[in-house]
């Protein structure tokens, strides 16, 4: 199974980059790639420096809105998904450092389930879990087909992971009205 690790990305989240990318190496499933989608405001330079340490990356449009941003985010990985004939897209956010068997274990829990897992992953220092759309595995064409999927109402097409894994949520700065305006957050 051809898996794409992908996510939304700006230039704040760079603090994270290189233990993302580190981690993302790491993986020891070998059918895999890379994708992420740069909307860091009015500059093409986070994904230039992206490419250049070989990271395939878009600069997709910045908008008012982080749904509007994510949306068109979204819609760049599934369409670079699709076209390179990935079996299915593990989003997972570039400030969270997966484990070296992680791409295994989601693929696993798809085989023994048939159902697509998400990672529970401590919200933002709440102490409780999330399972946003940061941390799951689903199927390309699934989500070629059907856009509304990456809307709220997601909680009966995934199946929670039954073995644990241990998630490193790298947090570099405090929540500010800054990184609220200008990223994904």
């Amino acid at each position: 199974m051809k898996v794409l690790v992908a996510a939304p990305t700006y230039a704040k989240k760079d603090y994270a980059f290189e233990r993302f990318y580190a981690a993302y190496q790491a993986q020891t499933w070998p059918s895999r790639g890379l994708f992420l989608a740069d909307n860091t405001r009015d500059t093409l330079s986070y994904t230039l420096k992206l490419r250049a340490r070989g990271v395939p990356t878009i600069h997709t449009p910045w908008y008012p809105t982080r749904s509007e941003r994510l949306l068109a985010a979204w819609e760049a990985i599934v369409q670079y998904a699709h076209d390179n004939q990935f079996y299915a897209v593990l989003s997972f956010d570039t400030d969270q450092i997966m484990p070296p068997d992680f791409i295994k274990l989601m693929v696993n829990e798809y085989q023994m389930h048939k159902r697509w897992p998400v990672q529970a992953v401590e919200g933002r220092g709440s102490g409780m879990p999330s399972y946003g759309g940061g941390c799951c595995l689903v199927p390309t064409e699934r989500i070629y087909a059907d856009r509304y999927l990456w809307q709220p109402n997601m909680e009966s097409y995934f199946a929670t992971l039954t073995t644990p894994v241990d998630l490193c949520h790298v947090e570099h700065f405090l929540m500010q009205d800054e990184y609220h305006d200008e990223g994904l957050a």
